[in-house]
């Protein structure tokens, strides 16, 4: 009789965990082919994700389009190789829509915020397809033709005042935006600089929610901070009529800046 108690209640167990399996939900991604990308959503709760990587190409778009179930939506981000959101979109419902970034390969994250069912499929699109679509975006490695297209100053920081050992690797700029890239194998920092454009979200792009913000003065500057601690992932200031963010390593485990970098960093330019 003890026996079969116990092998009863064993049977209990492993129905009940079957059902807490179900009921957990899951989020499942299948590269269709090089340029589509396919996500399923089955009952998926917030914090579930899936990514991939895609190679966008000349005069391509990234193009999306899903049907949800959904109580508040899905993000997905686009990284580039030194982890960076290059952009982001929400998406909430039925629709779809193109993001628009430069050539490269990007890491596609997909992220439920809360609840969700149903597809989503992120595809790469030629832009002669649709006669309405530009890139806004150029990629140079002549510094001198970015700042030339977007008519601000810039000068970069010299080796030795460069923090985690990073070099030069890129610019990249719109009409009005000019941004250079600094990168090696674990970190990653770009300036934006822009007359038209400022702050966290506007300028740089950022919209993480950082533990900490204050501002730091340096090189007579009143720079807002952005990170942990004492670790610095975003810093933007103004300087006459152009406007300045710095990211480091804002999406990457690797540590931020120090404060004493970032004034090296500044009195290196």
């Amino acid at each position: 009789m003890k026996k079969i108690l116990t092998v009863f209640i064993s049977l209990l167990l492993v129905a009940a965990m079957s059902a807490c399996s179900t009921k957990k939900g899951s989020v499942s991604g299948i590269s269709e082919s090089d340029s589509k990308y396919v996500v399923t959503f089955e009952n998926a709760t917030k914090d579930m994700a899936v990514s991939t990587e895609m190679t966008l190409g000349e005069n391509q778009v990234f193009s999306f389009d899903h049907q949800l179930q959904t109580d508040d939506g899905v993000k997905v981000e686009f990284k580039d190789a030194g982890g960076a959101v290059v952009s982001d979109v929400d998406l909430n419902d039925v629709g779809g829509g193109q993001v628009y970034v430069a050539p490269g390969t990007y890491t596609v994250e997909v992220t439920v915020t809360s609840k969700a069912n149903g597809t989503l499929s992120v595809t790469l699109e030629d832009l002669q397809n649709n006669a309405n679509m530009e890139n806004p975006w150029t990629m140079t490695a002549d510094m001198q033709e970015a700042l030339d297209a977007t008519g601000v100053n810039f000068h970069s920081p010299v080796d030795n005042a460069l923090p985690g050992d990073i070099r030069f690797t890129a610019c990249y700029y719109t009409e009005d935006v000019f941004q250079a890239n600094y990168e090696n194998e674990t970190n990653c920092l770009f300036f934006r600089v822009s007359k038209n454009h400022e702050g966290k979200e506007d300028l740089a792009g950022d919209f993480n929610e950082y533990e900490k913000t204050w501002q730091e003065p340096v090189k007579g500057l009143q720079v807002t901070c952005y990170g942990e601690d004492d670790s610095i992932r975003l810093a933007t200031f103004s300087v006459g009529d152009q406007n300045y963010s710095i990211s480091y390593n804002a999406y990457q485990n690797a540590p931020g800046m120090s404060v004493d970098e970032l004034n090296s960093l500044l009195m290196g330019m």
